[in-house]
């Protein structure tokens, strides 16, 4: 009973209990678990929609759109937002009103620029070229197009919300209010039947996604004005251009590999076996992260205490943090794969419909891939977070270049399960590769196999 209210007290901060690292770890822990447990089933949920009311030819037209303009907004998308997390904190510590300012107002003119100038062409593009698309494909690229300056913009609003320390909040508009809205438009369509029988259109399913968007992020607009400090109106915005550009410029590379080695694969199918084929295969790789899910939460935790620690040179307190968080990310990664391999074709039926079941020999290759990301722990935010942004770059640009080539040869022939062994193996490589400079250039060792340095000491003597 003690430990049920000293843990009580610990989550809702009713009692100062110190703050030793694994009490903030621990708090940290639980919320964001919360939260991404709650927006992973929420997502899950909305995938399955989608793949059953859609079916699987406008499902893949769906994923496909989506894999466009993700791969179309990486200029606009990534490296600023990670920029103005680290800079809005730095700033507000500093009290440099004008510097946060003139950034908020810069970052945001430069992704919206972006994000437009990139969408129009795209539209032109589709518009004026002949690319072989159906009307169905044409009109629902047309739609995701005005998703790309929404989404770009929004992404900066609550990167800048996770900059003031509101980690939590900025989550909320893309990992729940987003998909919770889909969900609900998507219900409503069917239950009063506007499709009259029929599977929805993979353009009504986009329009309802960039509605949830807008709903989504004008919440996160209307959050960020209000928690924004004050003082930054009584400043003149002041701009520091040429270091901004030269610290986001590594960011944009390795934001930028890491979203081709994850949509190659779909954009790639699309090109060579068609809607269908891409999706039979987004619901197996969807399925397949589910291994991995809590390296994600694990990273968002540890990621300011890795360079906290690494800047005070705790090493044998980092290292323990890394060996046991790795070690859980991958004790909970387990239980998933081994279930998923041995029921793949019925999970895939039961939940998505019999038309996925093709989509079981994909799940099982990249499960024991997602085994491997798990098992190799934290060694990309390691790299990032103790100032080794170019080895992480390199490695990430490494594993991209690899993802294509293999799939470039893998999915001519073998469609759906060439994607999933060339992904597999670029994910895996990536891994290892991220993992070896971890250990030569920082001299800790991100995976489940390194123990904490005091072990090491205690097993010398």
């Amino acid at each position: 009973m003690e430990s049920l209210i000293q843990f009580r007290r610990l989550i809702f901060k009713k009692k100062e209990l110190g703050d030793p690292l694994y009490v903030k770890l621990l708090r940290g822990g639980f919320w964001m678990f919360f939260l991404n447990i709650t927006a992973k089933l929420l997502t899950l949920l909305s995938g399955i929609l989608l793949a059953r009311w859609l079916g699987v030819q406008s499902f893949g037209i769906y994923t496909s759109a989506l894999a466009v303009i993700t791969l179309l907004n990486i200029p606009a998308t990534r490296g600023i937002p990670t920029l103005i997390v680290r800079l809005m904190a730095s700033y507000e510590v500093k009290e440099s009103w004008g510097f946060m300012r003139g950034l908020l107002f810069r970052t945001n003119q430069v992704v919206l620029f972006l994000s437009v100038i990139t969408a129009f062409i795209a539209f032109l593009v589709v518009k004026y070229v002949d690319l072989g698309l159906s009307p169905e494909y044409l009109t629902t690229f047309n739609i995701a197009f005005l998703l790309m300056p929404i989404m770009a913009v929004g992404f900066l609003t609550c990167s800048s919300l996770r900059g003031l320390d509101f980690v939590v909040l900025s989550q909320i508009p893309e990992k729940l209010v987003m998909p919770g809205l889909l969900i609900i438009l998507l219900a409503i369509w069917e239950y009063f039947d506007f499709g009259q029988n029929s599977e929805i259109p993979a353009n009504i399913a986009i329009s309802f996604r960039l509605f949830s968007y807008v709903v989504a992020f004008g919440l996160a607009v209307w959050w960020f004005t209000k928690r924004l400090p004050k003082k930054i109106w009584k400043q003149t915005p002041s701009y520091d251009n040429k270091y901004w550009l030269r610290s986001a410029l590594p960011l944009l590379f390795i934001g930028g590999t890491a979203v081709i080695t994850l949509q190659t694969d779909v954009f790639m199918l699309a090109m060579f076996k068609g809607a269908e084929e891409v999706g039979i295969y987004r619901v197996a790789s969807r399925v397949a992260e589910m291994v991995a899910f809590t390296l994600g939460v694990v990273n968002m935790v540890i990621e300011p205490s890795i360079s906290s620690l690494y800047t005070e040179k705790k090493i044998i307190q980092l290292q323990g943090v890394l060996t046991k968080s790795a070690r859980l990310t991958l004790a909970l990664a387990i239980p998933s794969a081994v279930f998923l391999v041995l029921f793949a074709e019925p999970v895939l039926s039961f939940v998505f419909g019999q038309d996925y079941i093709a989509g079981a020999t994909p799940l099982i290759i990249l499960c024991f891939a997602q085994l491997v990301n798990a098992g190799a722990g934290s060694a990309g935010k390691i790299l990032n977070m103790t100032g080794f942004e170019k080895e992480g770059a390199w490695g990430m640009g490494i594993g991209a270049v690899l993802n294509i080539l293999l799939n470039l040869i893998l999915i001519p022939k073998w469609g759906a399960e060439g994607a999933a062994v060339g992904t597999g193996l670029s994910l895996i490589a990536w891994n290892i590769i991220l993992v070896v400079f971890v250990r030569k250039r920082v001299g800790l060792d991100s995976t489940i196999i390194g123990k904490p340095r005091t072990l090491r000491n205690e097993n010398k003597l």
